[in-house]
């Protein structure tokens, strides 16, 4: 699923001088991204300033002079969507690698995208720095600045830290101490100001990766990036990872200033076909204004940072979207039920979306305060799933994690999340307890609209 991807998430859609740093599975990142690149029909360079393993199965290309290397080059692309770039094969059977300003040279000139391992850590997952180390080439667009997640609860020594002597002289961080959020911030601390100095102009994300080894990644995250603002305000994302996995992106959030951490999205879902009112419900009136246009204007007073309304093609309901500025996602096959639905407007989110609120149009007395409180309920805890509980009774609208997305999106028919929520254990899903019947309250029929009517008169 696109969405969940590493190259989605760090908002590569132009070809890109990708650098990664630090420790904790840099190699298998870069694979990663570059399996998605190129499933994205991109075309692709891997190669070092520092010493890698070449990747098995793919294409090599050694440089002698500039000139010759870039027809070698271009023969390859021809025939390949990716390529491995280097100077020589060492002794001990490593590539060898390219000074940062030629990677800079062959960047400009082929204008694909490049992604670069910078730094070495013979495996370990956290490492400190001599004063030569990382190579980044100074065109760098983005810098990820990777950790694994396997070092946390261990201590500063030798057998988790690669030059841990220089670690603890450039972090302050006595050796011997166990490894906590605090210590983490300070390692990126310590490569934003190295890698800044490299390349300017790039953002740097910072990769918690290894995420599967986590207990519970969502306090970790909330914590580790709380240390984060405070240490570096730089970073644009941190991200959760599991680069092995088939959707990467575990976690991302954001760290910028006047921006909640959490990124979530309203997705109204308004595809639906009326069949048991008989008409078209969305357009009925209540209070003055239509069904539709009401539930809107609550939601977008709740403060989400996009919303996505899913309508049926040829929908009416355009016109009133677009007055209100809110985002259009078509779904093509609504006869398909509400999982068609969820998929089109999961489809349409941003990259930085970590949370996705499904809100049913044809609830127009969910006010904006309980918007707000589901909101404010997620961003804090970031269960996997978050809903309503009126007496004991389930209701809508519910906020389900991006970690969730790829299970949505296998769903079909009618079932929408319910199969889902069947499947989490009871520490995963957070209900939030309301005092509103409009939670649970459907407008489905005649006799359900001439109730509506008759409240709001």
């Amino acid at each position: 699923m696109k969405q969940l991807s590493l190259y989605r998430s760090a908002a590569l859609t132009d070809p890109a001088l990708v650098s990664f740093i630090g420790a904790g599975g840099k190699t298998t990142l870069i694979l990663r991204l570059a399996e998605e690149l190129t499933a994205a029909g991109h075309q692709v360079i891997i190669t070092t300033t520092t010493k890698i393993y070449p990747p098995e199965n793919l294409p090599l290309v050694l440089v002698s002079s500039f000139k010759p290397t870039m027809t070698e080059l271009a023969k390859t692309l021809e025939k390949h969507n990716i390529v491995v770039l280097g100077s020589s094969i060492g002794t001990d059977g490593k590539l060898q690698g390219l000074e940062p300003a030629i990677v800079n040279r062959f960047f400009r000139a082929l204008k694909i995208f490049t992604l670069v391992e910078a730094d070495g850590a013979r495996g370990k997952p956290l490492k400190g720095y001599n004063d030569y180390e990382p190579l980044i080439p100074s065109q760098s667009d983005q810098v990820f600045a990777v950790i694994g997640a396997d070092v946390l609860g261990q201590k500063v020594d030798k057998a988790h830290i690669h030059r841990f002597e220089r670690f603890c002289t450039l972090t302050g961080i006595d050796a011997g101490k166990i490894i906590n959020g605090i210590v983490l911030a300070k390692s990126y601390g310590l490569m934003h100001d190295i890698a800044i100095s490299q390349a300017p102009a790039a953002e740097y994300r910072a990769i918690l990766n290894k995420a599967d080894l986590l207990v519970r990644p969502e306090k970790t995250a909330l914590d580790l990036l709380d240390h984060l603002v405070k240490e570096t305000g730089s970073y644009r994302n941190l991200l959760l990872t599991t680069a092995q996995d088939a959707n990467p992106v575990k976690i991302i959030l954001q760290a910028i200033p006047q921006k909640p951490a959490v990124g979530v999205a309203v997705i109204v879902l308004a595809a639906g076909l009326s069949k048991r009112m008989g008409e078209d419900k969305l357009s009925l009136e209540i209070g003055g204004s239509t069904v539709f246009e009401t539930t809107l204007k609550e939601i977008l007073k709740a403060g989400a940072d996009q919303v996505v309304v899913v309508t049926k093609p040829g929908s009416s309901l355009v016109s009133e979207i677009d007055r209100f500025n809110c985002q259009v996602a078509e779904n093509q096959t609504p006869e398909q039920g509400l999982s068609s639905s969820l998929k089109t407007g999961l489809y349409a989110l941003n990259s930085t979306i970590q949370g996705a609120l499904f809100a049913l149009a044809d609830q127009p007395q969910i006010t904006a305060n309980l918007y707000r409180l589901l909101l404010s309920s997620y961003r804090t805890k970031l269960k996997l799933v978050t809903c309503p509980l009126y007496r004991g009774k389930r209701g809508n609208p519910t906020i389900f994690d991006r970690r969730t997305w790829a299970l949505l999106e296998q769903t079909e028919g009618d079932q929408g999340g319910r199969s889902l929520l069947k499947s989490l254990a009871e520490e995963q899903v957070d209900y939030v307890a309301v005092d509103d019947p409009a939670v649970i309250t459907d407008l489905d029929t005649p006799a359900d609209y001439a109730r509506l009517r008759d409240q709001n008169n």
